[in-house]
């Protein structure tokens, strides 16, 4: 079987958004508060694109007030792994917190980079 692997950011309310990645085995909802203010969006698709390209481990984190959501991204060989944590605040070392989630892909920039089409999905915002 395949791996599969899912990346959902959905525009909630005002300046909120719900991020969410899911596997074939299991997934994880996380929050990233007054994003439109942010360069939110743009950290957590520069964080993919460099572990593509030249890193082997990059970072993004939302701020979910008072919580902080931190997405690890490493490269072991060919894999990558992923690992979101939650933390108590922005200020809590970046080794602390409770993993929400993990999971180990394969190779994915063949499947991700040439021809491949990102889908974005809009839902109305809703009041309140």
């Amino acid at each position: 079987m395949a791996a599969t692997l899912t990346f959902t950011w959905t525009v909630q309310g005002a300046g909120w958004a719900r991020i969410s990645a899911e596997d074939e085995y299991d997934g994880v909802d996380t929050t990233a508060s007054y994003y439109a203010g942010t360069d939110a969006a743009a950290h957590f698709l520069y964080a993919l694109v460099r572990l593509v390209l030249t890193d082997t481990r990059t970072t993004a984190e939302f701020d979910a007030e008072p919580e902080v959501y931190r997405w690890f991204f490493s490269r072991d060989g060919p894999e990558v792994d992923i690992t979101v944590v939650t933390a108590d605040d922005y200020r809590a070392p970046a080794d602390s917190g409770v993993v929400l989630w993990s999971s180990r892909q394969p190779p994915a920039a063949r499947r991700v980079l040439p021809g491949g089409r990102p889908r974005v999905r809009r839902s109305p915002a809703r009041a309140g």
